[in-house]
């Protein structure tokens, strides 16, 4: 078998190589819990999940969505800026799925003005082992 090429979802006036990054300065910032417990950032409907850091500030996420076989190429940065917004650069805007509409609200995460932080959770109930 041969593995199968990505679908292109540009047309030839518009080839890939020429799509700019799209920025965000004052993006309002969700987050969801993914399966295994793993933050999850969600814009427009779409999620990414943290791939690689750079220092304190800068965060890279990609979109872990695979759509007919293929995985998706979409990526975005977020970066903390001085005045504690965050900037999000879309440096691949284009997805090759469309987007969830069964995001749980149940599993967002609040978003603090500079960081992210964690809901409060109740403390899970200990068991103790008798032997």
């Amino acid at each position: 078998m041969y593995p199968r090429k990505a679908k292109n979802l540009c047309s030839e006036a518009c080839p890939p190589y020429l799509i700019k990054p799209v920025t965000l300065y004052r993006p309002r910032l969700t987050f969801i819990q993914g399966q295994r417990g793993n933050k999850l950032l969600v814009i427009g409907g779409y999620t990414y999940a943290r791939n690689n850091f750079s220092g304190t500030n800068t965060i890279y996420w990609a979109c872990r969505t695979s759509h007919d076989g293929v995985r998706c190429n979409s990526r975005v940065v977020t970066s903390l800026m001085v005045n504690g917004l965050y900037r999000i650069m879309i440096t691949n805007p284009k997805h090759n799925h469309p987007r969830r509409v069964n995001l749980s609200r149940e599993h967002l995460f609040g978003v603090g003005s500079a960081r992210f932080t964690p809901p409060n959770k109740p403390p899970e109930p200990r068991t103790e082992l008798k032997f």
